[in-house]
């Protein structure tokens, strides 16, 4: 077959089949308020997944502890795909026989994430697990003993095997017992700069975590793990004064190759009820996915200034 008549033979199936049809019904498919939220904030409709599924939470919501990330951290054209969707869907075992099903298995597969997706290793989950290595037992996560010092023991090729066995056993745990939570559900591979005039859009958003987070009365320690965070307050607490006090004060440790790590204690009051809280701002140091025992160190930074905070 010549190339011309092959071209015309791919394209034509494609062109009868309607492609362009499913095209436009695909984009008309979309979750309005990710593409609102990206417009108010970036100016742009696609800076966040508009199409795919939407990353609340995973993990246990009665969880003592709760660590809070900015937003689900994947490529939006992947996301948006449609194959990428249904993969999801598998994965989270979702029904699609009524709305009131497709919600209670989408957050029934949100709390069981990590056993769903425990055959697979994820450096940006097992360095939870190394953050949290040394706060307290009742912060609910188990974490092996030898855990992460057998890391380095098991390099090579030959260890492969039982070195994936450790961390898909960390990840998991730290993935069930504690509660991870998304300031924005929809994803993006970066969170691009926002100024100071647009993050009053993401207040609604702030509201949505406090009333999740004091939810549980159970809960114990509360993780901000972005830098992000420290603006977002001041700028809440200066519209909605009493809310958040934040200490005038950030701790400051040096155990990262001479690098400066932060952390800052806050407290936030939310109708009647109050709790302390840690913004962890270095936590998304990107130097930091495999170096396991410097976010340990990290980690263990945290809780003091957490334990020993004047709020």
């Amino acid at each position: 077959m010549k190339l011309d008549d092959r071209i015309k033979k791919d394209l034509g199936e494609l062109y009868d089949s309607d492609l362009f049809k499913y095209i436009q019904l695909f984009k008309d498919c979309k979750i309005t308020e990710a593409e609102q939220l990206s417009l108010k904030l970036f100016g742009e409709p696609d800076c966040f997944s508009t199409h795919g599924l939407p990353g609340y939470y995973t993990g246990d919501r009665d969880a003592k502890t709760v660590m809070v990330m900015l937003n689900p951290g994947s490529d939006v054209l992947s996301r948006n795909n449609p194959f990428a969707t249904e993969e999801a869907l598998k994965k989270l075992n979702m029904r699609t026989d009524s709305i009131d099903l497709f919600v209670d298995t989408f957050k029934k597969g949100s709390a069981n994430f990590g056993e769903k997706d425990a055959d697979r290793v994820d450096n940006f989950d097992v360095k939870q697990a190394a953050f949290l290595k040394d706060w307290p037992e009742d912060c609910g996560v188990v974490i092996p003993d030898d855990f992460p010092d057998k890391v380095s023991s098991l390099a090579g090729k030959e260890n492969e095997k039982k070195r994936n066995k450790l961390l898909q056993n960390v990840k998991q745990n730290v993935l069930m017992q504690k509660l991870q939570l998304e300031l924005i559900p929809y994803a993006s591979r970066e969170f691009k700069s926002i100024g100071n005039e647009r993050i009053k859009h993401l207040f609604p958003y702030v509201e949505t975590l406090f009333d999740e987070i004091f939810r549980c009365e159970e809960r114990k320690y509360v993780i901000f793990c972005s830098d992000f965070f420290y603006r977002l307050f001041e700028l809440y607490k200066s519209e909605y004064p009493g809310t958040i006090d934040i200490d005038d004060k950030q701790s400051r440790d040096v155990f990262n190759n001479g690098k400066n790590s932060y952390c800052t204690s806050i407290r936030i009051n939310y109708e009647g009820k109050s709790m302390k809280a840690i913004i962890a701002h270095t936590f998304p140091n990107k130097t930091l996915p495999n170096a396991y025992e410097i976010m340990r160190k990290y980690g263990a930074f945290c809780y003091d200034v957490w334990k020993n905070s004047r709020f």
